[in-house]
């Protein structure tokens, strides 16, 4: 169905079985097209995409890979674009449990990350933080849906 509810899919991930599945998937469909992102760098040219969707990948992001990732996220989308990310809010559980610096280790592998963690990251990217809701997941409010939009006239 998403191949007809826009005009354009570009669908990334870092693992290339995850994009040769997709590339499986949807090779029917000529408006979608994969490909994995690079170490240093998101495959899109700047200014390029009006929306960035990531679902339970960024739960295990570190503070230093989110800060990469947002920066990215600025240089790609074009002004007022969106992003809709799943992460982490397990470092705001410090005080009612264990929580480790490495992902792993913790339920569920989620990070050491917290709401406030993104919001900051994402206003030193430029972004404004339209929603963010707690969802539970292993446990009470375990992880976070964000809403980000690029702050207008900023370029990337």
């Amino acid at each position: 169905i998403v191949h007809t509810r826009c005009q354009y899919l570009q669908l990334v991930d870092a693992s290339f079985d995850a994009i040769e599945f997709c590339r499986q998937r949807f090779a029917k469909y000529s408006n979608i097209s994969m490909q994995c992102n690079g170490a240093d760098q998101l495959p899109q040219q700047a200014s390029s995409l009006s929306l960035i969707y990531s679902w339970d990948a960024m739960v295990h992001f570190s503070y230093k890979s989110l800060d990469f990732y947002l920066g990215e996220f600025n240089r790609v989308l074009k002004g007022q674009g969106y992003v809709v990310m799943h992460h982490s809010n397990l470092g705001a559980l410090v005080d009612k449990m264990r929580v480790f610096d490495q992902w792993n280790l913790n339920p569920a592998g989620r990070s050491r990350i917290s709401k406030d963690d993104v919001a900051l990251i994402a206003q030193h990217h430029n972004f404004e933080v339209v929603e963010q809701t707690l969802i539970d997941w292993e446990c009470k409010d375990m992880d976070c849906i964000s809403v980000l939009r690029k702050a207008a006239g900023v370029r990337s």
